[in-house]
């Protein structure tokens, strides 16, 4: 790998491929390189890179050596955690930040791999952090690969899924079930005519270790903010709870078009 490559986390310059994964994507004709990103891997705490293409993703272990090289339309479930460490640092004022964004994979016929991506701490503070909370776009180091794994997941995923839910099958995920009626989570089911909204956020979380963990809630309302624009909150659970969330909530905005997936069709 290039010592270009090795200086941009989230990026592929031309001639950074290794000689394995050019050979895999060459075989499987994964399409175009996207970004990809090195973290620690699960299980057994290795070292894995992800590497996103067009069509599907190629995951190589730290001699570079392909472990897995699935399409996107092989992952049946991905799940998205954003965990903000907090570490005080009172006689500087300050408090210091730091994420831990994990991707796991379910793939047909192999056992789920995991990602965990560690952005570089960052500094801010105090009576900041009191006031406004910890916002994800401080920082963006992996944010190119994650966004890209997320959107090709859920494109792959919709097509199924939308099918079978208006032949009258429910989806799950997790703790919500959506259906031709509604949304149900927490043994309730909110229509569709109640315009229930999927918001991804952050809860603090006061066991070890300290910190800010994503939630995902549903509230109801028109679409004129964020998520305390909008109605008392419904439903709630751990993003790490909720597989495949950017699919859900495609689904969601979907099944409240008209007629319903309209808005997802393009």
């Amino acid at each position: 790998m290039t010592e270009a490559a090795k200086e941009m986390p989230h990026n592929l310059v031309p001639g950074s491929l290794p000689d394995e994964v050019s050979e895999a994507v060459a075989e499987l004709g994964l399409g175009r390189a996207i970004a990809y990103a090195r973290g620690g891997g699960r299980p057994k705490r290795r070292q894995l890179t992800l590497y996103a293409f067009d069509d599907g993703a190629v995951f190589t272990d730290r001699r570079d050596r392909v472990v897995a090289a699935p399409y996107w339309d092989d992952v049946r479930s991905l799940l998205f955690d954003v965990n903000v460490l907090i570490d005080p640092q009172l006689n500087i004022g300050s408090v210091l930040h730091q994420f831990v964004r994990f991707l796991t994979f379910d793939i047909d016929d192999s056992a789920a791999l995991g990602l965990e991506l560690w952005d570089a701490p960052d500094r801010t503070l105090a009576s900041d952090y009191a006031t406004y909370g910890m916002r994800e776009d401080l920082r963006h180091e992996f944010a190119p690969l994650v966004s890209v794994v997320r959107d090709r997941v859920a494109a792959a995923q919709m097509p199924r899924l939308r099918q079978e839910i208006m032949e009258g099958a429910e989806a799950r995920f997790g703790p919500f079930t959506v259906s031709r009626e509604g949304l149900r989570g927490n043994a309730a089911l909110i229509p569709w005519s109640a315009k229930p909204l999927v918001f991804y956020g952050y809860q603090w979380n006061d066991t070890p270790p300290k910190g800010n963990r994503g939630l995902v809630t549903v509230r109801c309302g028109s679409v004129d903010g964020g998520p305390f624009s909008h109605g008392p909150e419904l439903m709630r659970a751990w993003s790490a709870q909720v597989p495949n969330l950017r699919t859900l909530e495609r689904l969601c905005d979907g099944m409240q078009s008209d007629p319903p997936f309209l808005s997802s069709e393009g």
